[in-house]
């Protein structure tokens, strides 16, 4: 699952122009495009990576918030290697390719039934990368991001660079093998326009980080604050309806009140097993997933452990009730797991 303080929503103008002016957007994809060179701008996760894209000079000021999703089947991610599913599954385009359609439809049916916008420009396609676009790609990978997000890349669930070889000086594992690949347009909404907010201990430290500037750069104070107390009553609705949206769940909250959806595939994922395209799982897994659902069900709130919850909701609380007798920096401080890591404005 992805992803940092990076990009957030397709557009930067209200959520009622979302689905219009950001389909209007039909830049063709090339491998070439992408930007890889930044690498605080290109992130990984699991599944996908986010790449901005290289334009002409002539073209920057139009065109950079234009970005690309481009997805690794399973059987590139190391993931079918724990004996989940089947063997074989997801290395092909008819068993991958229908659950990024799926997370299409649903997040245009969030924004359509509640309001809460989303990250994605337009549905998304299959392109070919050859084997020396890949080799291209994969080294610029390992050289630029691997380099400097060695120390939080490396974990046990790690699929590039392996727990037992964090230390080593060997290449990963590959990102991307040559063939068809899933790649979806995206819009590009940075810090400070856009902060995430997360459940997580690490997004809610990048939140922590990021939010006194977030704050300080929003246009109208008071319309930040009534449009995230307006917009997390939508989100909340919508969690309720989609108890799926409780796991690892993130949002990403930008400078004129407007929340936006990101990582709606989590709910694919949860839901693989009710999914009439996909392979039949053992009854194990599907009990397990089953009581899984009911137990994101009966959760009160938007987060899997309490105490993330409460840091949420305070979270949320320095955002709406922040002014100059109550400054956000003084109310991010006392938020749990803060320990002095505020960030400057």
């Amino acid at each position: 699952m992805l992803l940092t303080i990076l990009f957030a929503t397709s557009g930067v103008g209200s959520s009622s122009r979302q689905g219009r002016g950001a389909r209007a957007v039909r830049s063709r994809f090339g491998w070439d495009t992408l930007s890889v060179i930044d690498w605080n701008a290109t992130a990984c996760g699991c599944n996908k990576c986010f790449f901005p894209l290289v334009f002409p000079a002539s073209q920057l000021s139009e065109r950079k918030e234009e970005a690309w999703l481009v997805g690794k089947p399973k059987c590139e991610t190391g993931l079918v290697d724990r004996g989940v599913f089947p063997e074989g599954f997801g290395c092909n385009t008819s068993s991958w390719f229908p659950q990024y359609n799926r997370t299409w439809t649903f997040a245009e049916e969030l924004r359509t039934r509640f309001g809460v916008g989303h990250m994605l420009s337009r549905p998304p396609e299959v392109t070919t990368l050859t084997p020396a676009q890949a080799a291209s790609l994969n080294f610029n990978l390992k050289r630029r991001v691997d380099r400097n997000n060695r120390p939080h890349w490396a974990t046990p669930w790690n699929r590039s660079i392996p727990w037992s070889d964090r230390h080593s000086t060997k290449a990963p594992k590959r990102y991307y093998s040559p063939g068809p690949h899933p790649v979806q347009a995206v819009r590009s909404c940075p810090w400070p326009s856009c902060v995430m907010l997360g459940c997580t201990s690490l997004k809610a430290k990048a939140f922590i980080r990021g939010a006194a500037r977030f704050f300080a750069h929003a246009p109208n104070k008071t319309k930040l604050s009534q449009g995230i107390r307006r917009n997390f009553d939508r989100v909340a609705a919508m969690a309720a309806a989609h108890p799926c949206l409780k796991l690892d769940f993130q949002v990403f909250l930008r400078n004129d009140g407007q929340v936006f959806n990101v990582d709606l595939d989590r709910c694919d994922q949860l839901e693989l097993a009710a999914s009439k395209h996909s392979p039949p799982l053992s009854e194990a897994f599907q009990r397990n997933l089953t009581a899984f659902q009911l137990e994101l069900t009966r959760l009160p709130g938007l987060c899997e452990i309490p105490w993330h919850q409460t840091r949420l909701v305070q979270a949320v609380a320095c955002l709406v009730e922040s002014s100059h007798l109550n400054p956000i920096a003084s109310c991010l401080r006392r938020l749990p797991g803060a320990h002095g890591d505020v960030g400057s404005i």
